[in-house]
């Protein structure tokens, strides 16, 4: 039977034509035309630092509380992209437009990786690039990392694709690298590791190079990252506390806090499950179950004989898998970095796997994909329709309510990752959009061209000084009504006018100090209460 298997002739399923890709990305883009504004919990704030730094000053409120700070800092990617585009277009539109390129990116770049490993892309690859677009990390919002991976991954397909031109290929990765550094500083450090896994790689592949020409190909790779270094080192990042890691110091919190080796065994799980659910809708089980059924399919055609690794990628997948495990959570100055690799690993595996089409089980693996991915893509559309029925009713009860011009969030329980933050975390920019308030946002001028100002940066000064952050951390464990209105009121002290509220347990009711003149099911607006107002008379539906 294998025998007449690998006699099949190779058929439509061997190479995918280029309406496949298109069509896929088009259908990637149907989630975000069912609401008004991207679910992703840090895009809608980078969204309006663009918005902000458009503007420049132009409208008082803006320039009353943020100061662009522009600066060559490696973070800088989508800030100038969408600072551009925000100049011609209104927020919201120009931020489905952004989001349009930050799903583009991984995918397109993940095919041209296939593409020029495998002189092919096939069905099989199309399919398990597509779940490189709604991912983990789309999901929190990293737009310019997402940018540098597609660039990153372009970055390796030139490389592979020139690599009897060395010359050419050298010019290319040295421009790449220093556009990369730029874009993202995480993403440059991750194309160094995989160019030197897929130089490794090809140096081999016909035996032992010499080691004269193990030293050539070393400096050729020095001198991709000269550039990219010096401007990593000549901007802000680089002066920034903890801004190349916090490995050890998060090391030795564990092991203060709860025992090291307890803490150990609770991210190696974590990282697990962060392995398996790479791919993100919002419904945590189901994308596990997505996740270990793209794992399966994965295994199950590498132990058959349907899929096998291209040699030009295996140590890179391999290191990719290393860092999965082994990346600290804080590196160049960004967070949530073990979160990323996972994204990497897949995308290294989508151009190192090659599908025999003769195989009998090629057919069923990339109808299996196919499958898998539809799902996916069906529950992500779920989740964006969900999303944006919250984020019409949050506009249509704010829209003729007078909440002053600085605005807060608090985050009480139930308002984690996996729950409501993808939602709640786009409300306050919603308030800036539409009613030209002031929000605290992303503005670290070691990482992004902005800084707060005026009676915002006035306000959160006061926060800090009054309530520390692991106080305020502890809002989320709160579940004693009277201590979360503590709390919503003494916002108002510091100097803010509305707070939006994220909490699971339902609107917390107005007092004598408080009012509740919006409401969701899990988010619910307060300004500073001016008079007696019985609860039945408090604007905004539970519904």
């Amino acid at each position: 039977m294998m025998g007449n298997s690998a006699a099949r002739p190779e058929g439509a399923i061997a190479r995918a034509p280029i309406w496949v890709p298109a069509l896929m990305f088009l259908l990637m883009l149907a989630p975000l035309a069912l609401t008004p504004l991207v679910p992703a919990v840090d895009f809608n704030d980078h969204v309006l630092r663009y918005w902000i730094l458009a503007d420049n000053g132009q409208t008082q409120a803006l320039a009353d509380n943020y100061t662009p700070v522009w600066s060559l800092i490696p973070n800088l990617g989508m800030d100038v992209l969408g600072t551009g585009l925000l100049k011609i277009m209104a927020p919201m539109p120009a931020g489905r437009i952004i989001a349009m390129l930050v799903l583009l990116a991984p995918f397109a770049g993940a095919l041209a990786l296939a593409r020029a490993v495998q002189g092919r892309i096939t069905l099989f690859t199309c399919f398990i690039a597509g779940f490189l677009g709604f991912s983990h990390i789309f999901g929190w919002g990293f737009a310019n990392y997402l940018l540098g991976t597609g660039l990153m991954l372009l970055g390796l397909a030139w490389w592979i694709a020139m690599k009897d031109r060395p010359w050419l290929q050298l010019a290319g990765a040295i421009l790449l690298g220093a556009v990369l550094m730029i874009v993202h500083a995480l993403a440059f450090a991750v194309f160094g590791l995989m160019l030197g896994m897929v130089e490794l790689a090809l140096a081999f592949a016909a035996g032992w190079p010499g080691l004269g020409n193990l030293v050539v190909r070393g400096a050729r790779l020095v001198s991709v990252a000269i550039l990219p270094v010096f401007i990593f080192l000549s901007s802000r990042t680089a002066e920034a506390p903890q801004g190349v890691t916090a490995a050890v110091s998060n090391l030795g919190a564990y092991r203060e806090k709860q025992g090291l080796f307890t803490r150990l065994f609770e991210e190696a799980l974590s990282r697990a499950d962060l392995l398996i659910r790479f791919a993100d809708s919002f419904n945590p089980w189901a994308d596990r179950a997505i996740g270990l059924g793209l794992w399966a399919i994965v295994l199950a055609g590498l132990l058959a004989g349907a899929l096998r690794l291209a040699p030009a990628l295996r140590l890179a997948a391999a290191l990719a898998l290393l860092l999965v495990l082994l990346l600290p959570p804080n590196l160049f100055g960004s967070g949530y970095t073990n979160d990323r690799m996972p994204l990497l690993l897949w995308s290294m595996l989508v151009g190192t796997l090659v599908l025999n089409p003769g195989h009998r089980l090629a057919r069923p693996l990339t109808v299996a994909a196919g499958l898998l991915f539809a799902a996916h893509l069906s529950l992500v559309a779920a989740s964006y329709q969900r999303a944006g029925a919250h984020f019409r009713a949050f506009m249509a009860q704010t829209s003729t309510i007078e909440l002053g011009p600085l605005a807060t969030p608090l985050h009480f329980s139930g308002s984690g990752r996996s729950d409501n933050l993808p939602y709640c975390s786009g409300l306050l920019p919603l308030l800036a959009f539409t009613k030209g308030m002031a929000v605290p946002t992303f503005a670290f001028p070691t990482q992004q061209p902005l800084e707060l100002d005026g009676p915002l940066k006035a306000a959160g000064a006061n926060t800090a000084e009054i309530s520390p952050r692991k106080d305020r951390l502890k809002d989320r464990d709160l579940t004693d009504v009277g201590e979360r209105q503590d709390r919503i009121a003494r916002q108002f002290g510091f100097g803010y006018t509305a707070v939006v509220v994220c909490d699971a347990a339902g609107p917390v009711p107005s007092d004598a100090r408080i009012e509740r003149v919006a409401a969701g099911p899990f988010w619910a607006v307060y300004r500073e209460q001016a008079g007696d107002m019985p609860e039945a008379a408090v604007g905004g539906s539970t519904e």
